[in-house]
């Protein structure tokens, strides 16, 4: 439901900052 929306953009920008902590 409503989680799921909100999970998704989070695991998004969980995966943008990943990257850019890793350079």
């Amino acid at each position: 439901m409503l989680v799921k929306e909100l999970l998704q953009p989070i695991s998004e920008l969980k995966l943008v900052y990943f990257l850019l902590a890793d350079k």
